[in-house]
């Protein structure tokens, strides 16, 4: 109904505008035309505010029609002396296009953009569905399913949240019912749940002469250790001051994890069979640069020398095609916290079409809260990661990708409006396949797992370190690189663990 007005009114206006110009020397018709005008506009604009969409999609909706109306003005004026056939014409062309900025603006709400078995997630009040939003379901044959299942109701909404699956018949009128179903009383938040899908780059390999502490052949292609510093990391290591407290898991939220790899095997605690098997090669990928088994003669090293301090585990929430959906990644995150992870890895993400969303805060909130540490990929579009999720998820650490000159990748989103960022190597990145093989590729992906890696070290020294502590350690402590500003500094492990074992980061008070 809302929809249905503001657009209406839309068109009325650009009639109205249309018409005044026409018929300018003609009083009468003018003054009418005037009258109706200020009318559309006013229902347009208080129209506008009860559609159920997010602030700047409305503001944007808004601009591109007035700029619409504007326009009519303008060629009205132009034609104003031209046959009234002529003008006329012209004026019902305009008229025709204003329907065509829905695809225009927010290409995110059409079905191919969400996830064709529930495309909506909608967060009610204590969980229950109010009969006036079950009434708007039903009028539209929509199905609402329950979205999470948490181990700690106590502590988070998420079990609040139910999935709307909008049949296919229905697709046209998903605006209509996003509205619909946001004026209801009992809703709390409604967003679309979007699919997502990955994005990285088989890259040659690259070589190094570094001597090193560990005897895994495939240090030879790790060019990234140089830029860590990480013989000074395995130095340290070594020398026996670095204790652990508790063996930190962390989790790999990806395509799966190949468990039988013959480089992470001793150091992977299977969730679930589903998970153990890797058709894509992302997540396997990802785990063996977060915990492959170091000093085994095999493959490549991760952040220690005898593999005591983390462990690896998967949760898959993508396909064999790399492709997932927000409620699967988020189900995901609420599954790794649940079952202790210390640290969750997302090398996952894409452009976002909220300015805010309310089910991955409420999800990177309930896993800070279980004492789990999220990081997330800042995506390889060479944009403003403030714009891709999850990455742009209050209480998230983003990662850079930093190339093998130090130097922000040509591909890595940019992490400057990202309130807790910083950067690792993610060019030309060795590491796990399956069938015990091994691979290079390129991504944000790849920069991810060593923060993970890491942040699981640190965890392991010191379990009760919170999402604030673990970012101030790595940052402060992180190099300064050329393209600093846009990437966050790079990371530099053995000087955050040498500051946790010293006791020297200053954690700065939390903002409201």
């Amino acid at each position: 109904m809302v929809t249905g007005i503001f657009l209406f009114s839309v068109g009325i206006s650009i009639l109205a505008l249309s018409v005044w110009f026409r018929f300018a020397k003609t009083v009468l018709t003018a003054a009418i035309a005037q009258k109706v005008l200020g009318l559309a506009l006013l229902f347009m604009g208080g129209s506008s505010f009860f559609l159920g969409l997010p602030f700047e999609q409305q503001v944007q909706y808004l601009l591109f029609d007035l700029l619409l109306i504007g326009l009519s003005g303008v060629i009205g004026a132009l034609f104003a002396a031209r046959p009234k056939i002529l003008s006329s014409l012209v004026s019902g062309l305009i008229l025709l296009l204003f329907p065509l900025h829905r695809n225009l603006l927010w290409p995110s709400y059409a079905p191919s953009g969400l996830d064709p078995s529930g495309e909506l997630l909608l967060s009610v009040s204590n969980g229950k569905l109010s009969p006036s939003i079950q009434k708007v379901l039903d009028k539209w044959d929509v199905r609402a399913i329950p979205a999470f299942s948490v181990a700690s109701p106590d502590i988070t909404n998420l079990d609040d949240y139910w999935v709307l699956d909008v049949p296919d018949r229905q697709a046209s009128n998903m605006e209509r019912i996003i509205a619909a179903v946001t004026g209801q009383a009992g809703v709390v938040w409604l967003e679309p749940n979007e699919i997502l899908t990955l994005d990285h780059q088989v890259a040659p390999l690259r070589n190094r002469n570094a001597p090193s502490l560990v005897n895994d052949p495939g240090v030879a292609h790790l060019w990234g250790f140089d830029l860590m510093e990480m013989e000074k990391f395995y130095q340290l290591l070594e020398s026996g001051e670095v204790q652990v407290r508790q063996k930190a898991l962390i989790a790999i939220l990806d395509s799966g994890v190949d468990a039988d790899h013959e480089d992470i095997s001793d150091n992977y605690m299977s969730t679930k069979a589903a998970y153990d098997k890797d058709p894509l090669g992302h997540g396997t990928h990802c785990a063996g640069i977060a915990g492959a088994v170091s000093n085994n003669g095999k493959g490549i090293a991760s952040f220690s020398l005898d593999n005591e301090f983390v462990q690896i585990t998967s949760i898959k929430v993508l396909g064999a095609n790399g492709s997932g959906t927000q409620k699967g990644i988020i189900a995901g995150i609420i599954e790794a916290a649940d079952r202790g992870a210390a640290v969750i890895s997302m090398s996952l993400g894409g452009r976002s079409t909220q300015s805010r969303q309310q089910a991955y805060q409420d999800a990177v909130k309930y896993a800070s809260q279980k004492g789990a540490v999220v990081v997330a990929a800042a995506g390889n579009s060479g944009q403003n990661a403030k714009d891709y999720a999850p990455v742009n998820t209050p209480g998230v650490i983003g990662v850079a990708a930093l190339d093998t000159l130090g130097r922000k990748a040509g591909f890595s989103n940019t992490v400057q409006d990202i309130r807790m960022a910083v950067a690792a190597p993610g060019v030309q990145i060795y590491s796990t396949i399956p069938g015990n093989q091994y691979a290079s590729f390129n991504g944000t992906s790849m920069a991810t797992p060593h923060v993970a890696g890491v942040i699981g070290l640190l965890k392991s020294m010191n379990p009760n370190l919170n999402t604030q502590e673990v970012f101030e350690l790595i940052h402060q402590t992180g190099a300064e690189v050329a393209d600093g500003d846009l990437t966050g500094r790079v990371m530099v492990p053995y000087r955050a663990v040498q500051a946790l074992l010293e006791n020297k980061v200053m954690v700065p008070p939390a903002s409201e």
